[in-house]
């Protein structure tokens, strides 16, 4: 089994997610990796590479853009059938696989495919992460409607870096009301405190409620 972790803008913590889901799940006996097919700037698969979950990128480009803007500065193209068939070899070749998108979950790879395009394509269960502050809720259920236009199935809000304000506080009931998936917050900001935290999330994979 494997999930798609998608973000619902860039720099939410997604790989601080995946890295700290692939280590619970090995923790919990389950051979877990994280891929990340399309990279821009500097590289996210180098750390999660020295921390013993990752492998490198299918695409990588230096420019610190949406990819589809960073491959037409550097004169490439992303060919879209190439990068999913690799993905699902990934996938197939592992025992657990955290794919995880690039931006947000509309944020183009290429011409009319994104995050949200990937994850429908491949098939896979997703994990959406937002910042938890004020503003997440729109920023959640908009891509959450997105994610299901797309025909994708949302299993697991995770609202990163919670602390016990109200607006915190709140975010999560509220959430609840308007998204059909669970929804946990994360308050830990280390990987080791971390896959405490989303052990939840690891115990319902493994009872393969998601």
């Amino acid at each position: 089994m494997s999930i798609a972790l998608l973000g619902t803008n860039t720099e939410v913590g997604k790989t601080f997610v995946s890295a700290s889901l692939a280590l619970a799940l090995r923790d919990a006996g389950i051979d877990a990796i994280v891929l990340k097919p399309v990279e821009t700037g500097e590289p996210d698969s180098k750390f999660l590479k020295e921390i013993g979950v990752g492998i490198d990128s299918i695409y990588h480009f230096k420019t610190p853009v949406t990819p589809m803007l960073a491959a037409k500065l550097e004169n490439a193209e992303i060919d879209v059938n190439y990068l999913v068939e690799e993905c699902r070899r990934v996938v197939n070749s592992y025992e657990f696989v955290v794919v995880e998108g690039v931006g947000g979950v509309a944020s183009p790879i290429w011409n009319n495919f994104d995050s949200a395009d990937l994850a429908a394509r491949l098939r896979l269960k997703t994990v959406l992460v937002s910042l938890n502050t004020l503003g997440s809720i729109s920023s959640v259920i908009t891509s959450a409607r997105y994610l299901e236009m797309k025909r994708v199935d949302l299993v697991c809000v995770i609202l990163n870096k919670s602390d016990d304000s109200l607006v915190c506080k709140t975010n999560v009931e509220i959430i609840k009301e308007f998204v059909d998936a669970e929804v946990l917050s994360l308050k830990t900001t280390n990987i080791v405190g971390a896959k405490k935290e989303l052990r939840v999330l690891v115990d319902r994979i493994e009872s393969e409620i998601i």
